[in-house]
């Protein structure tokens, strides 16, 4: 007798692992169902007047969720350190969905940051905005250039700058697992 359903519950276990998978991204792309501290809404970008923020579709991603990292060296300097630091100390399991753009001298960055990075011209090569954008910049984003999470580095609070970093790492291993 088992034998005989042996398939259809096989595809049926199949199914739900499917389902769940589905909810647990879900679950974790959607800030509303969650409750952990770290994963609130985070301020948005137009504190910074760069609400309009599109990503460039130019860009090539290789993975489904990219970090795209947008460092200029006519930042903050304390800014663009601790962005390096976090880039640096970084697990290696996480790299790989790294996209470092750098616009500026190319010296500067090579003495400090441990990975590679695309040297830019502009800021429009990477993003399409109206905005003079100074500060490192983050933006997690899917394999078809949607903004799932955005955040500009502040000397101010850096706390939500690791927070930030958890909850890309969380979407990360969501990822990993599947």
């Amino acid at each position: 007798m088992w034998q005989k359903y042996k398939s259809k519950i096989l595809g049926m276990i199949i199914f739900c692992l499917f389902i769940s998978q589905i909810y647990i991204l879900n679950f974790l792309l959607n800030p509303n169902m969650q409750e952990n501290s770290f994963v609130r809404n985070f301020p948005k970008m137009n504190e910074k007047n760069i609400s309009n923020t599109k990503i460039n579709n130019r860009i090539e991603l290789s993975n489904i969720f990219n970090l795209l990292i947008i460092i200029s060296d006519n930042g903050c300097q304390i800014c663009i350190d601790k962005m390096i630091a976090l880039i640096n100390g970084s697990e290696e399991k996480y790299k790989k969905y790294f996209n470092v753009f750098f616009l500026g001298n190319d010296n500067f960055i090579n003495k400090v940051l441990q990975l590679s990075y695309k040297k830019i011209t502009k800021i429009e090569d990477v993003i399409i905005t109206n905005s003079n954008i100074q500060q490192p910049i983050l933006f997690l984003i899917d394999k078809n250039h949607n903004i799932i999470l955005e955040h500009v580095i502040e000397v101010q609070n850096p706390q939500l700058t690791s927070e930030f970093f958890k909850r890309v790492k969380i979407i990360l291993n969501s990822v990993m697992n599947i």
